[in-house]
């Protein structure tokens, strides 16, 4: 470690200040702020460089700390889709040990659904007003109660009830990440960090039968639980030692100095980096009242965010309708164990993998495309640092589903071709379920990606807007695929879903051509509207 110098070194940076809701940028102003030494060396121990400070005016985070930081809350994240999933194969054992129906026991999953939709509801707008940490804390500490009760559970309506708590605990998490993502970073280079956060998250989808398959077999399905006990627990703790506060009413853009309840465990033997002697100043904090909770409903009554989150909520649900029925269908089909049909849910969780990490590389490289088109249609120099893509005028809806035609075919054919596959052999069935897993995984990950595009200041809630469309809908697929099985048989119930999924891909059109009027119009409304101007 060099010595430090006797008098702070700092660092002049201009960081362009904008009218927040301005339909405009030409009157950019530039405003000095300092950072003073923190750290092993003058920028903090992952300082960054002076270009690097000047390129990336929304936060002072370098690269590797940001993707540091996704990695952990996506990790956190983990923990809704794994404790919805990992039930999936424990359906048989469940109704046998509580003497229930098949389609009773399926109700443990329809109604994590129902309140996975509700819950972020009320954490996403608690946590853009009052913090991401705290919220954090909070769900986790009672999903670990919760899943703690969930042990020693031996009657259908305690099973019923802890699950809804679970849910609404759980599923907060995820609302939580998308707003730590929506703190740290920009349009140019969002869509790669959704895309880990969505991947790990579809991760737990896929791979979350596997696991409920294996602990299920050997132990039983109160066993599913202690893992999800054990798992929650220490995600609590990584949280509280390693996650800080991002959320800008509080920390700025990362230089602001934070107060106890908001620093992480690890800051008191490290020290606080990035520390500002003239920190930018906070945006206004959000206040908190009784309609608080119902922001992101709110939310889904404009235009563009119905058409893109209806659309997604129909691929969202026939995916989760197709997963729920799969462990008693292989059972049926090929007579497989439950160990067995754990194991047959690996292909989607590799096609979800893969379609996360594809949706990842093609966001970034169609925002630069369009980056650069929308330079030269302007005759804007490469080497001008404003951020164009926050322009109103910016194509944001071809650059974001401009792509999507391919993976919505891909989509629909394999889909409606399961339902033949299953008479044939579980080869080519599961060959369709990989493919069926990534479209959907990328489909999912444009969709979360363009919503916090488009409320960039409330990341949280605009997920949990999208989380209220896909879990209700995917509520009422799930809640109805057993009795539609039983009266249409795999082929044409499978046919009609592809079908479906088709239809609802033309409101995708639809925000290709009107979504651009729509969000200027919302634009300027808030503009006018708006009392306090952002820095």
């Amino acid at each position: 470690m060099r010595s430090r110098r006797s008098s702070d070194s700092s660092i002049t940076i201009f960081r362009s200040s904008r009218d927040g809701r301005s339909n405009s940028l030409d009157g950019l102003q530039r405003k000095q702020h300092t950072f003073s030494e923190a750290g092993d060396n003058e920028y903090g121990e992952e300082g960054l460089s002076k270009k690097e400070l000047h390129e990336d005016s929304r936060h002072v985070f370098s690269k590797r700390r940001k993707y540091c930081l996704v990695w952990v809350v996506s990790l956190a994240g983990l923990v809704s889709p794994l404790s919805l999933n990992i039930c999936f194969p424990a359906i048989d054992a469940i109704a046998k040990d509580l003497h229930i129906s098949i389609q009773s026991a399926m109700w443990s999953i329809t109604i994590y659904l129902v309140f996975q939709a509700i819950a972020p509801s009320f954490w996403g707008p608690i946590s853009d007003a009052r913090g991401r940490r705290i919220a954090y804390i909070g769900a986790l500490t009672t999903v670990m109660v919760t899943n703690f009760a969930l042990v020693f559970v031996n009657d259908f309506t305690s099973l019923l009830v802890l699950r809804a708590l679970q849910a609404f605990d759980s599923s907060a998490i995820v609302a939580l990440a998308s707003g730590t993502i929506a703190d740290i970073t920009s349009r140019t280079e969002r869509g790669g960090y959704v895309s880990i956060s969505t991947g790990i998250r579809i991760f737990g989808q896929a791979f979350g039968p596997v696991i409920g398959g294996f602990i299920t077999d050997a132990f039983g399905f109160h066993s599913i639980f202690r893992f999800l006990f054990f798992v929650s627990g220490i995600v609590l703790a990584v949280v509280v030692f390693f996650v800080p506060e991002t959320v800008r009413s509080i920390a700025g853009n990362g230089s602001a100095r934070l107060g106890d309840s908001h620093r992480p465990s690890i800051y008191y033997w490290t020290g606080q980096p990035y520390l500002s002697s003239q920190p930018l100043p906070l945006r206004p904090r959000k206040g908190l009242t009784w309609y608080t909770p119902f922001t992101p409903l709110s939310m889904l009554f404009q235009k563009d965010v119905f058409c893109v989150m209806l659309c997604g909520s129909i691929f969202f649900t026939t995916w989760s309708m197709m997963m729920a029925c799969s462990s008693n269908l292989f059972m049926s089909y090929y007579g497989l164990s439950i160990r067995q049909t754990g194991l047959a849910f690996i292909p989607s969780g590799l096609g979800a993998v893969t379609g996360s990490v594809l949706a990842g590389i093609w966001m970034d490289r169609e925002m630069r495309l369009a980056s650069d088109s929308y330079r030269i249609a302007h005759n804007i120099p490469a080497s001008h640092t404003e951020p164009i893509q926050e322009r109103d005028d910016f194509p944001l809806e071809i650059a974001r589903y401009g792509f999507t035609g391919p993976t919505i075919f891909l989509f629909t054919l394999c889909f409606g071709l399961v339902g033949f596959s299953l008479e044939i052999s579980i080869y080519p069935t599961l060959v369709l379920q990989f493919i069926v897993s990534a479209t959907q995984a990328m489909l999912f990950n444009i969709n979360s990606t363009f919503m916090i595009d488009l409320f960039p200041t409330a990341g949280a809630s605009a997920l949990a807007a999208g989380n209220i469309a896909r879990c209700l809908v995917a509520s009422v697929g799930v809640a109805m695929i057993q009795p539609l099985l039983n009266a249409l048989g795999t082929r044409v119930l499978f046919i009609l879903l592809g079908l479906t999924a088709a239809i609802g891909s033309s409101l995708i059109a639809v925000e290709l051509y009107c979504g651009p009027k729509w969000r200027r119009a919302r634009a300027a409304k808030e503009k006018l509207t708006e009392d306090v101007r952002l820095p």
